[in-house]
């Protein structure tokens, strides 16, 4: 029985796993690699990977307006 983690903890994974994605310019195919997936895995069992499209779309627009906002703070 594993316990879910919090989404704060799971939130935080997943953009780290999205900034190794955009610093080391990879495909967001990587995402289906039973490879990547069993790397995760092993890293913390309790995260739930989200799918391709979910990084995609969602996880890049959420940090895309992050980093306009730290770079607007910065800049003032």
């Amino acid at each position: 029985f594993k316990t879910p983690l919090s989404k704060r903890k799971s939130k935080m994974i997943t953009r780290a796993i999205m900034k190794v994605i955009i610093m080391n310019m990879l495909p967001f195919s990587i995402i289906d690699s039973t490879f990547f997936r069993d790397m995760v895995y092993a890293l913390n069992p309790r995260y739930k990977l989200p799918c391709k499209q979910t990084f995609r779309y969602t996880v890049l627009s959420e940090m895309v307006y992050l980093y306009k906002v730290i770079l607007y703070i910065y800049i003032q």
